[in-house]
């Protein structure tokens, strides 16, 4: 019995050993731990006003281009997390200018109190990216826009296509427009709407209308199609699934000359659109092939101007016609500071992997105040600087993840512990407890995810009471 009990702990310690998640750089995909990410920056925002701060965007430079160049983040900044209390509350941000060493990037703050500081950590690093980067509207007075030319305009073809991806945060019901090429109830316009959570689609085409009222549910692609033909010839898809056509019984489009807008605050809406992504916007006519391909990514936006109040720049057009769109908004900075950390191993961070704040378990905000306080690890002592230390930066160096390291330590540790302590009194659970002994002291002091602990704590009395029961099984026949 002795034996595979010694033999189960053996397994677990092996486990801990192999575990290699490649730092450099290709961690795990699942994105919901410290561990799961390369390396850490750590933004300090803070309101340096009287006045408390509401679902504000603030403005923040990083050094992406450096950043890239290390490996610290994906070429097209997809890796970039920042997050704010847990990993069920990640920041809203987009970015921009990803080839700059001052990229300036917006996160925005549901709510920060005069005089508070909030804490937002920044994970990057992995091939296994998180999702692509977008633009969102967070209430800002102006809409992008992409001054109507020759190519934009629909004129004279006679099959379109439009391809759209949004993702709508905030499912309330609201008069908000998205996409609009229109005037005089001529273009096109696509807008949420007041009476549900739902988009509606409107195409006038001459004297013709389509209209599609749809639900949506957050991040959805929507492609609508015209083809001139007999019978229906507008037709919509969703995550490209057909649900509805219509009949316009028009042979060509008749374009507005008007500029193609987004987020348009002019008519139609009750405020300035936001909590909306956009992803991308294609348009595609047979008259002059792609007429625009905008994929809002951090490497498609640059920032040209800014102020404290008033920021522009550009948005790439990928297509061949060159039809870059614009930006210009105002967001006071005013009274706002921010602190920004030199980029470390996401492993040097204490951040806890388990329920640390009332969101997670009322659902009450996402900035909430933790109530189980992490202590920061130690900047010095002997353990680490001698052991420690050189776990991390040995590992990082051989592509194994420090975290895994330092389990595999822990493991070794315990299984020594297990041997000496079996071998002085023979006492099978008390073995199991020393060997359980060293991860949980390590997982407590903020070495490594507490969820190797908990496993470890979970599975060896499992193996000792499994394999004392096959023993007297053995016994008994």
């Amino acid at each position: 019995m002795l034996k595979l009990i010694m033999a189960g702990m053996i397994v677990i310690t092996l486990i801990g050993i192999s575990r290699n998640d490649n730092i450099i750089c290709n961690v795990s995909a699942n994105h919901v731990n410290p561990e799961d990410f390369c390396f850490q920056t750590i933004l300090i925002i803070t309101n340096d006003g009287t006045v408390a701060l509401t679902n504000k965007p603030v403005r923040v430079e990083i050094n992406a281009a450096s950043m890239i160049a290390s490996n610290q983040l994906d070429s097209r900044g997809w890796d970039l997390t920042p997050i704010q209390g847990s990993f069920i509350n990640n920041v809203d941000y987009w970015g921009q200018g990803l080839s700059s060493q001052t990229a300036a990037y917006w996160f925005n703050i549901d709510s920060l109190f005069a005089g508070e500081s909030r804490q937002i950590n920044i994970f990057s690093g992995g091939a296994s990216q998180r999702a692509d980067n977008g633009f969102i509207f967070n209430g800002y007075t102006d809409p992008i826009t992409a001054p109507d030319s020759v190519s934009l305009s629909m004129s004279g073809g006679n099959n379109a296509v439009w391809d759209f991806i949004f993702d709508i945060r905030d499912l309330t019901p609201r008069n908000q427009v998205l996409v609009s090429k229109w005037s005089s109830n001529q273009g096109y316009i696509i807008q949420l709407g007041d009476a549900s959570p739902n988009l509606i689609f409107t195409f006038q085409l001459n004297a013709s209308n389509c209209t599609f009222i749809m639900n949506t549910t957050g991040k959805q692609q929507w492609r609508v199609e015209y083809a001139a033909a007999a019978g229906n010839d507008v037709f919509l898809f969703k995550d490209d699934v057909l649900v509805n056509s219509c009949d316009t019984d028009e042979a060509t489009i008749i374009d507005t000359t008007d500029a193609l807008l987004i987020g348009d605050n002019s008519a139609l809406v009750d405020r300035e659109l936001d909590d909306v992504y956009i992803h991308r916007i294609t348009i595609f006519n047979s008259s002059q092939g792609d007429v625009l391909k905008a994929n809002f990514g951090a490497n498609d936006i640059e920032e040209l101007t800014f102020s404290s109040t008033t920021f522009t720049g550009t948005i790439d057009d990928n297509g061949s016609n060159n039809n870059n769109m614009t930006y210009s908004f105002i967001e006071d900075q005013a009274n706002i500071s921010v602190a920004l950390s030199a980029v470390e191993l996401s492993t040097l961070s204490n951040f806890p992997s388990i329920p640390d704040n009332p969101n997670e378990l009322f659902a009450s905000g996402p900035f909430d105040q933790n109530f189980l306080i992490v202590q920061p690890t130690v900047p010095s002592g002997i353990i680490k600087n001698n052991i420690l230390d050189p776990l991390d930066a040995g590992a990082a160096l051989g592509g194994f993840n420090p975290d895994g390291a330092k389990v595999a330590l822990a493991l070794a540790v315990g299984l020594g512990l297990a041997f000496l302590v079996f071998s002085i009194a023979p006492i099978p659970p008390l073995a199991v407890l020393a060997f359980c002994t060293p991860i949980a002291i390590t997982a407590l002091a903020g070495w490594h995810n507490p969820i190797w602990a908990l496993t470890v704590v979970i599975g060896a009395p499992l193996i000792w009471f499994g394999t004392t029961k096959m023993a007297e099984t053995s016994v008994s026949t």
